[in-house]
């Protein structure tokens, strides 16, 4: 019975060894935004409707020296470049998933000025106040 119940908690914790950092993006706009992946061949696109987030992948196959993510917006597309700091600097207290492994999701926020803002550690998106952004934000498209 110990045995068992030993291999039943090793079971349940390892899954969360094979978690993936992600951001958490909150589409603060009027319009739906298409993201897509630019450091991954396949660039995993997907729509996040006006006023809502979703999780977009921070996974790359090709060297990268900044996250490159292109966003488009009413038939216009612009590119977003930027670095983040050692993980868990970004990360948020907020987004985190799993128990003995927890990982935690980086927040930003697509603003209707074209910025993306990182939301920070401690606030749940949509903010309305961001913290003193790190080194590179607010990102600028195509800059």
């Amino acid at each position: 019975m110990i045995k068992l119940l030993a291999v039943l908690i090793i079971t349940l914790t390892l899954p969360g060894c094979s978690f993936l950092v992600e951001v958490i993006l909150f589409n603060n706009s009027k319009s739906s935004i298409k993201v897509c992946n630019l450091n991954h061949t396949n660039q995993n696109c997907q729509t996040i409707e006006p006023k809502s987030s979703n999780k977009v992948s921070l996974v790359a196959d090709k060297k990268i020296n900044a996250w490159s993510y292109s966003i488009t917006t009413s038939g216009k597309e612009s590119i977003y470049s930027f670095a983040f700091e050692p993980y868990p600097a970004q990360a948020s207290n907020i987004y985190c998933q799993g128990f003995f492994m927890k990982r935690c999701d980086i927040p930003l926020q697509y603003e209707s000025d074209g910025l993306l803002y990182w939301a920070g550690k401690n606030q749940e998106l949509p903010t309305k106040n961001f913290p003193n952004q790190p080194p590179g934000f607010p990102v600028a498209p195509d800059a």
